[in-house]
């Protein structure tokens, strides 16, 4: 069980505040990423909430698991061949009727964020900002750089982020240092992300700041 709940316990150290999850987590951070708001991340939660609530309610007497019926997949209507508004029956309310968090199925666009930073091996650079996906300024949560594309020709470093559509943010860069220390740009950058419907952009950026001196 301490196993199984450590699991659990990760997952729970990582939900934003508005209680959202996301599809994946980054294998590095464990920040949430990917889609949100995913029916089947939530589905996957609660059944596993209450499968662990089944476990561990025992009986007075028998001290057995008391059995819990699943969350119904095999009496589910069939899913019609055409999708209509008609096409399945039921009793239906919004997402935030059904007690999805505030928030949830919000619109987001996908932003790049392109800098160009010298570093030295060892040295990394992050993005943070005043929103959940980039750590709500706080450089142990800050999005990860990927440098992929680093040339001597263009020190090209990148970030792929999904953002609240129309909404403005301000973000700044900070590089770790191979010592686990931290520089910081001078100054915080703000950028509108673009609305509903422009669901892709890509912001060029050059570092301004303090640069590291290998160890």
């Amino acid at each position: 069980m301490t196993y199984a709940d450590g699991f659990v316990n990760l997952v729970n150290s990582k939900i934003p505040a508005n209680g959202s999850i996301s599809e994946q987590f980054n294998r590095n951070t464990s920040e949430p990423l990917s889609a949100r708001d995913l029916t089947w991340s939530y589905a996957s939660y609660v059944t596993m909430h209450e499968a662990r609530r089944a476990a561990m309610t025992l009986t007075a007497a028998a001290r057995e698991p008391i059995q819990v019926a699943s969350w119904g997949s095999r009496q589910a209507n069939t899913p019609p061949s055409v999708c209509v508004g008609s096409s399945a029956p039921g009793n239906y309310s919004a997402a935030t009727g059904a007690g999805a968090p505030p928030g949830a199925g919000g619109c987001f666009s996908t932003v790049t964020f392109n800098v160009n930073a010298s570093t030295y091996f060892g040295e990394n650079v992050y993005m943070t900002g005043n929103v959940t996906e980039l750590g709500n300024w706080d450089v142990n949560n800050a999005l990860p750089g990927n440098a992929g594309g680093y040339t001597s020709q263009r020190p090209l470093w990148t970030f792929g982020v999904d953002l609240p559509a129309g909404e403005p943010i301000s973000y700044k860069y900070v590089r770790q240092e191979s010592d686990g220390s931290w520089l910081y740009e001078t100054g915080n950058r703000t950028y509108t992300v673009p609305a509903c419907g422009n669901p892709t952009a890509t912001v060029e950026d050059a570092w301004v700041g303090p640069t590291g001196t290998p160890s």
